[in-house]
């Protein structure tokens, strides 16, 4: 799907069971992780019905947000965006690694994502720049997250 200048993608592992993937973009809501960031493109919301099913999400961000978020990783290549969750996770809050921050106004976990290879486990992203066009491929685990770049 897509919505202004961000394209997302979203698949599931298998799961035990069936499932129901659902993704969206949307403008209209925004995450506040205590580091900033994801202040570029849409946000993404996506989740699956199976408890054992993490995801792949492809987000492809153009123009003047590609551009935005490549600065972004240029100025902080340790960290990037900002994702929230209902379970608690790795992340990068208040100039460190640690655990992701509860937001209670947005009923949330969040904090910047890490590189994968960084930490061992979900969620994490890699970043790829081709072309004036930032591909984020974020590596998430069950359950019903949302990202911004």
């Amino acid at each position: 799907m897509t919505l202004g200048s961000t394209t997302l993608t979203v698949a599931a592992n298998a799961s035990r069971t069936s499932q129901t993937v659902t993704a969206e973009l949307v403008t209209d809501q925004k995450l506040h992780c205590p580091t900033g960031g994801g202040d570029a493109g849409a946000m993404a919301i996506f989740s699956s019905d199976a408890a054992d099913a993490p995801k792949t999400v492809t987000y492809t961000v153009t123009g003047a947000d590609g551009n935005a978020v490549s600065a972004a990783h240029k100025a902080h290549p340790h960290y990037l965006g900002c994702f929230g969750s209902p379970q608690a996770f790795s992340g990068y809050t208040d100039g460190r690694t640690s655990r992701s921050v509860f937001v209670a106004s947005d009923g949330l976990y969040e904090a910047a994502l890490l590189p994968c290879g960084s930490v061992d486990t979900k969620p994490c992203f890699t970043f790829a720049e081709s072309g004036g066009t930032v591909t984020l491929t974020i590596h998430a685990g069950p359950g019903d997250p949302k990202v911004t770049p």
